[in-house]
């Protein structure tokens, strides 16, 4: 029988606190020598708010860019003619382009939502916090991967339509200062290209090569593919790295409990000293 048992009578909590203070042993110093080390767990915490900070911008600029796309009705009017007709067709047979504005709100909107769980179970501690943060996680995590198989299964349609947006607004770049004139500026000087293919779009159309465009005359095709597998491989590595710090940390407090499990009778003995 332990004598240690609650149900036992005989045993006397004082004498035998008192045992412990004569063999020269503290108990509150022996709890605090037994408590596991709190430096991995926060250095976790820390950078699990970190990687939430960044995947909460991320998500920020995807739904701002998915909004813009969909709502901004000048956006129709420089891809090209099809898309001014856009409200009359049925959603699968729109353009792909304007599928995607919807793709892009759904998934910037998760990341934020997200982000938001995560920072705040990390700031609060909450199991339960970070159990939902680690759900909807999975969630975006399998919506990102849709995404991408999308991106996949309708490259060649993305790739036409971008084509043709590109086209279209460097052959109609000279015809009076607009929406359209201003949108391109903005595209090569944000992805440092020029035209669609290079400078010689704009000599196929017998026009001068604008100012805004990049002296190594990248086509803003290619640029924005890039920008495109480069962005998708980020959101690929933060889901990782978010995921790989919630299994280190899950993996040290299940070690901590193994610990203290094969030596429980002295965190209890100690716990009932104090």
């Amino acid at each position: 029988m332990n004598p240690h048992n609650d149900e036992n009578p005989d045993w006397n909590w004082s004498t035998d606190q008192s045992r412990v203070a004569m063999m020269g042993l503290n108990p509150q110093s022996q709890i605090r020598e037994e408590k596991p080390p709190e430096s991995c767990s926060e250095w976790l915490r820390y950078c699990l708010f970190a990687a939430n900070i960044i995947f909460l911008m991320v998500g920020t600029m995807v739904l701002a860019l998915g909004a813009w796309l969909r709502t901004d009705s000048r956006f129709r009017d420089f891809l090209s003619e099809r898309y001014r007709q856009i409200v009359q067709e049925a959603f699968w047979e729109a353009p792909t382009l304007y599928i995607f504005s919807y793709i892009l709100i759904v998934l910037g909107g998760l990341m934020v939502v997200i982000a938001m769980f995560g920072c705040c179970g990390a700031v609060q501690r909450s199991k339960m916090i970070l159990g939902i943060y680690a759900t909807f996680l999975f969630i975006v995590m399998l919506c990102t991967l849709g995404c991408g198989i999308f991106i996949m299964y309708k490259r060649d349609g993305i790739d036409v339509e971008l084509q043709d947006a590109l086209n279209y607004m460097v052959q109609h770049y000279y015809q009076g200062a607009g929406i359209i004139q201003e949108s391109l500026d903005r595209l090569q000087q944000a992805f440092r290209c020029c035209g669609n293919a290079g400078c010689a779009d704009f000599a196929a159309f017998h026009q001068d090569v604008p100012r805004t465009c990049d002296i190594r005359c990248d086509g803003c095709h290619f640029r924005i593919w890039t920008a495109l597998h480069i962005g998708f491989s980020i959101a690929v590595v933060v889901f990782l790295v978010v995921i790989v710090a919630q299994v280190i940390k899950r993996s040290y407090y299940g070690l901590q409990i193994c610990l203290a499990a094969s030596c429980g009778h002295v965190h209890l003995y100690y716990r009932r000293c104090s």
